[in-house]
């Protein structure tokens, strides 16, 4: 039970250590791997219409 109620309260304490982080940096960790899912989808996107182009 007791090391429930540890576990319990570290992890509180990751969350809001996390949570500051993010309100300092503006989520630009977020931003960062946002970006990168859309770079990620212009080049799927891209070569989807390549691909349509070859097989007209």
């Amino acid at each position: 039970m007791t090391v429930a109620i540890l576990w319990s309260r570290d992890d509180t304490k990751v969350s809001r250590r996390r949570d500051r982080h993010a309100d300092r940096t503006g989520e630009a960790e977020l931003e960062e791997y946002n970006a990168q899912l859309a770079k990620l989808a212009e080049r799927d996107r891209r070569a989807a219409e390549r691909e349509a182009q070859r097989s007209r």
